[in-house]
């Protein structure tokens, strides 16, 4: 399918868009298998994407679909969604667009030192970035950060009280200049978009990122808002990360339907 990439400037920033033709995109499963020798593998997947976006609808549809074989088959991948805010002037504000997402993506092409920003990007284990619509490229990078283990140990406990969820994270092995990021991911997001690129579409999204916490302690608390969560839905993703090179060191993910 052939690809079409057009560069625009915005704020004196350049942000290289993939158009895909025509809109149709067939994403086949995944099989992935977990290496049974690594149990404490894993493969953080994060997509910078944007309801105003006409290309990020397949790359929503890839992390969707890595999302479930996760899910189906108990592995250790974690997707996420972070809805970036800078093409919301183009006639379409993303409801789920935040700019501090924006600025996580800068963060990358600082470390990357490529100075590309744009979407959909789809970065795994903080190292490797493509196109997010790629789906072979996609799968072929899960599959080898699933080959290497982690080299920190995250201990979770939580709890769901008064609207609210406690979640208490404890982090072994821990190294200098690393983060503990926390995200609060809520699935089966459906939205009717009405203007911009993405007009008169049906746009599903899973895993998108409703709450972003980072800490720098390797022991401590945060608490999520769930007012405007389905937490049938929702569940929270917990991830280490080197700060200069953003290498993601390990993972640990809780369903609120588990939660009691």
């Amino acid at each position: 399918m052939p690809n079409l990439k057009n560069y625009i400037s915005v704020n004196s920033r350049l942000f290289a868009v993939v158009l895909t033709l025509p809109y149709f995109h067939f994403v086949q499963s995944p099989s992935f298998a977990q290496p049974k020798d690594n149990a404490d593998s894993f493969a953080v997947v994060e997509l910078f994407t944007s309801e105003g976006c006409s290309s990020c609808p397949p790359a929503d549809k890839v992390l969707s679909g890595l999302i479930k074989e996760a899910r189906d088959k108990g592995l250790n991948i974690y997707g996420l969604s972070f809805h970036v805010d800078y093409w919301d002037y183009i006639g379409w504000k993303d409801p789920y667009s935040n700019k501090k997402y924006s600025e996580r993506q800068f963060q990358y092409s600082r470390a990357f030192k490529n100075n590309r920003k744009y979407t959909p990007q789809m970065i795994v284990n903080g190292q490797k970035e493509f196109v997010g619509s790629n789906q072979s490229e996609a799968e072929n990078s899960v599959q080898d950060a699933l080959a290497k283990t982690a080299s920190v140990k995250i201990i979770l406990q939580s709890k769901l009280a008064d609207n609210q969820l406690q979640l208490d994270y404890s982090v072994a092995g821990l190294a200098k200049n690393t983060i503990i990021n926390i995200a609060l991911v809520e699935s089966d997001l459906v939205q009717d978009v009405s203007r911009g690129e993405n007009r008169g579409r049906l746009l599903k999204h899973d895993n998108v990122v409703r709450d972003f916490q980072v800490f720098q302690r390797t022991k401590g608390k945060a608490v999520f808002d769930l007012s405007d969560v389905e937490s049938s839905n929702a569940g929270v993703i917990v991830y280490v990360q080197d700060a200069a090179s953003m290498k993601i060191l390990g993972a640990r993910r809780i369903y609120l339907s588990e939660v009691q």
